[in-house]
């Protein structure tokens, strides 16, 4: 899904940041997840440092990482 996101809306100005703010409960909703789950995963993806979130905004940090998971 953050892939998808990322398609759909693209990046902000520094080629990291989605270009929409988006709460937990949206993500799982676009993504057939419940919201428990979302957080857990974005959880795991913070601590190997795939992306960093602040607030509603989600940085991704190794797009090539994310993209090979879902490959």
């Amino acid at each position: 899904t953050l892939l998808d996101l990322v398609d759909f809306f693209g990046l902000q100005d520094d080629g990291k940041t989605l270009a929409i703010e988006l709460k937990r409960k949206e993500i799982a909703s676009l993504s057939s997840m419940n919201t428990a789950n979302v957080i857990r995963m974005m959880s795991h993806f913070k601590k190997l440092k795939i992306i960093n979130t602040k607030l509603r905004k989600i940085q991704i940090l190794k797009l090539d990482v994310l993209k090979n998971l879902v490959d």
